[in-house]
């Protein structure tokens, strides 16, 4: 909330303002203090204020600006469409009519967001490339503005095509932010840099950035709830796609201890609130805590049906939560020991229609390639398909296409070309090199060719708290064993029986019999030999 005292002081210099000089200053006030909130009742007031304020000096530019400032509270609520059209036709108006050029980029990186918002792609990019084109050939240029036009230029090339370059633009607006005390920007624009750093795995950078995040000023204990729960989010969000699960888990319970009581307090709250609890949910289910994964599911599912949530929400943020949901259930499914690809067909499907536009978790869309049962032609065209996310796993689409083939060695030379791929490796996260090596080990045993996996696992041997991801340390363990039994070490079966035990206890029915049937495998040549 806005300091009262400060806000009392704000409406004093207000009144006393005759000319459009003395102007300048309190709107300057008006535009940090309405950067930094949202759906805060103060603020519109005190905007409202100002906008009658720029009428009766005829300050035409500060009222356009104004007008976008409004929108800002705004623009996060679907019942609020009638009336931010409204006041988009009104700042069109005005802007036109006065040839301020700036003040149209403006309007056009509103469009562009609320475009986006009501799902209409194609319109969404229209905009925000016509407000770019537009600044690109103004003779002068608001600072505010521009960095407003960049940073939304900025994340339309990276959440349409993943397009690394834009983290020089965030870098740039970052700096103006910072300067100007957009702290909540500020917190956005360094939540993007970290994800993008992540994935390009330039980790000095995402390091230094994830520090930033949450302690970016001294001042940043002093800003809105919102903006630290939005900051815990964000550092949140990074955290995982490392899957460093337990850091991602404690920053995004943090978030959503900030938040979760702010959820009926405005539409804005609902957006963050989703999204982190399914990202919560990927993390339990990959912590082994199904159960808890599918009772934040059903909270999720149930939060949907609310008319409250769903106005907060635009439809490319459902898609995506939608999306992450099913994969989270078919992780869960094909866990089981019974799991039959055919009984959850429609579920595969919608999974297979969703990735295309979305994000996925990389152990989770990885899962899913190597249990969906797809064939040759679904798996081509998600090679072939532009997505960030798929990108991240085409080791495994190749993988997936030799799946079919009962020719091992191609197999498993599919997957050495992985590791001989200095630079693919160099982009992997720990848990996604021991996911690729588990694989490895499997065609390495189906070949009998026992001597390669002890050396191929050891690495793993004393490091295996790092794979946070429950069921493949267990797999990892089991494995190791496998490896040394065959390398002379007579403990190597007892050990694999106490990863069968593992799975007992947390429900991986079908590792069990999987891990059970190397068991009577080795069994059988050991009776052989005898």
């Amino acid at each position: 909330m806005v300091n009262i005292d400060l806000f009392s002081t704000i409406k004093e210099k207000l009144i006393l303002v005759e000319t459009k000089d003395d102007f300048k200053p309190v709107f300057k006030i008006i535009q940090r203090l309405a950067s930094n909130e949202r759906s805060n009742k103060d603020v519109l007031t005190l905007l409202e204020e100002g906008m009658m304020k720029a009428v009766c000096l005829e300050d035409n530019e500060s009222l356009v600006n104004l007008y976008g400032l409004k929108i800002l509270q705004l623009e996060h609520l679907k019942t609020n469409l009638p009336i931010i059209s409204e006041l988009l036709d009104e700042m069109y108006k005005i802007a036109e009519r006065q040839e301020y050029k700036e003040g149209l980029a403006f309007y056009y990186s509103f469009v562009w967001y609320i475009e986006k918002f009501k799902g209409k792609q194609e319109q969404s990019k229209k905009a925000i490339l016509k407000a770019k084109d537009i600044l690109d050939h103004a003779e002068k240029k608001n600072e505010y503005i521009y960095h407003f036009v960049r940073y939304s230029y900025a994340v339309e090339q990276w959440t349409a095509y993943h397009d690394k370059d834009c983290a020089e633009i965030f870098e740039e607006c970052l700096l103006y932010f910072y300067n100007n005390e957009f702290y909540r920007s500020v917190v956005q624009t360094l939540g993007l840099l970290t994800i993008i750093y992540q994935q390009t795995q330039n980790k000095e950078k995402a390091s230094s950035v994830s520090k930033l995040l949450l302690n970016h000023s001294h001042s940043f204990n002093q800003q809105p709830e919102d903006i630290k729960a939005i900051a815990y989010y964000l550092a949140g969000v990074s955290q995982l796609l490392e899957h460093n699960l337990g850091q991602a888990d404690n920053l995004l319970s943090e978030s959503y201890s900030l938040l979760n009581n702010k959820l009926y307090h405005s539409n804005f709250y609902p957006y963050y609130i989703i999204r982190l609890l399914s990202h919560i949910a990927i993390i339990h289910a990959l912590q082994g805590k199904l159960e808890q994964s599918f009772e934040e599911i059903v909270k999720i599912e149930n939060l949907f049906d609310d008319e409250h949530i769903n106005n907060g929400m635009d439809n490319n943020s459902k898609e995506q939560v939608i999306h992450t949901l099913n994969l989270i259930k078919f992780y869960v499914y094909s866990r089981l020991f019974d799991f039959k690809a055919e009984k959850v067909q429609i579920l595969i499907n919608k999974i297979y229609q969703g990735i295309e536009n979305n994000y996925s978790d990389s152990i989770l869309l990885s899962e899913f390639i190597l249990n969906a049962k797809l064939d040759s032609e679904q798996v081509k065209k998600l090679i072939n398909t532009r997505n960030a996310s798929l990108f991240r796993v085409k080791h495994i689409l190749k993988y997936a296409l030799t799946k079919s083939s009962n020719d091992s060695e191609m197999r498993i030379k599919s997957l050495k070309s992985i590791r001989s791929n200095k630079q693919t490796i160099k982009n992997f996260t720990f848990i996604e090199k021991a996911h690729s090596d588990l694989q490895l080990a499997q065609e390495l045993f189906s070949l009998k060719r026992y001597a390669e996996i002890s050396p191929l696992l050891k690495k793993y041997e004393n490091r295996l708290k790092q794979i946070e991801v429950l069921e493949m340390r267990i797999f990892m363990e089991a494995f190791i064993q496998v490896g040394a039994y065959k390398n002379g070490d007579p403990l190597g079966p007892a050990l694999q029986y106490m990863a069968i035990k593992k799975c007992r206890l947390y429900g991986f029915s079908r590792l069990e019999n999987t891990l059970l049937d190397y068991l009577q495998l080795q069994h059988k040549e050991i009776t052989r030999a005898v």
